[in-house]
């Protein structure tokens, strides 16, 4: 059966969901609904550049926003566990491309703000946010691994925890996690500035370059291994700095790394 049957169906019989009844009848909704249909169908074709392909070709890149927000609150109810990657990727390009799209029309940078429910998907997705640039997204819910890596110009707002690699490879811009993340918050950061309101397991800042990492939460052990540069800002407790670290750390305010 497909996606557009299975939502008709899940929301058909229910009086206080006719507002969801309508979103779905919506043909900038729908149009993304068998846009990803038709990415999911194909089995052995499901790379990046397919998605932006099929993106393009089935919804011309006329939807808005709201529509992204409203599709990835309908699909996350459908979705099966073993497709959550494949949404990942799909919300991605779509914010990506409109982005674009929007940034050439009138020739500013980032003059729309996306919006990304996640609460009720079955899996946290992974490998959101791939590349983005010149973006400003706000994630409501949590998120897998290797959210947000090698984004540029980016401003990123996520009220949830994230998973291990958040801002890996990050070239510039902000994130803003309010919540907890689990490992290696910062992986090879270059520039830009991460704020994590919560606390990190191990490993915050590892191979970092440069940039800013602030935790206000307990920060946990093995920071800073392997960095090259970069500043670490920690705002609470701590467990350990690893004593390879070539980042300048403070506690509260004051410089423990290296000392002086």
């Amino acid at each position: 059966m497909k996606l557009t049957n299975i939502i008709t169906a899940e929301y058909e019989q229910v009086e206080e969901k006719t507002n969801l009844k309508q979103i779905i009848k919506k043909s900038s909704v729908g149009l993304l609904i068998h846009a990803f249909e038709v990415f999911i169908d194909t089995k052995n074709i499901r790379s990046e550049e397919y998605c932006e392909k099929i993106i393009r070709n089935e919804t011309d890149i006329k939807y808005s926003p709201e529509d992204i927000t409203d599709f990835s609150s309908i699909i996350s109810k459908i979705i099966p566990d073993n497709e959550c990657y494949l949404i990942s990727l799909f919300l991605t390009k779509l914010i990506s491309l409109h982005n674009q799209y929007t940034n050439k029309i009138y020739k500013e940078i980032s003059v729309c703000e996306y919006v990304i429910e996640t609460n009720n998907f079955p899996q946290e997705l992974s490998h959101f946010g791939k590349e983005m640039k010149n973006t400003h997204v706000i994630v409501k819910g949590n998120l897998g691994m290797d959210a947000f890596s090698r984004i540029s110009d980016t401003s990123i707002t996520v009220h949830g925890s994230v998973g291990e690699y958040a801002g890996a490879n990050m070239r510039s811009g902000t994130i803003e996690i309010f919540g907890n993340c689990t490992t290696h918050l910062g992986f090879k950061l270059r520039s830009g500035k991460i704020i994590l309101h919560g606390n990190s397991k191990y490993l915050a800042g590892f191979n970092m370059h440069d940039g800013q990492i602030i935790i206000t939460g307990n920060a946990g052990k093995m920071i800073g291994k392997d960095s090259t540069g970069g500043k670490i800002n920690l705002e609470d407790t701590y467990e350990s700095i690893h004593p390879d670290t070539r980042a300048t750390i403070y506690h509260k305010g004051i410089q423990i790394h290296p000392k002086k």
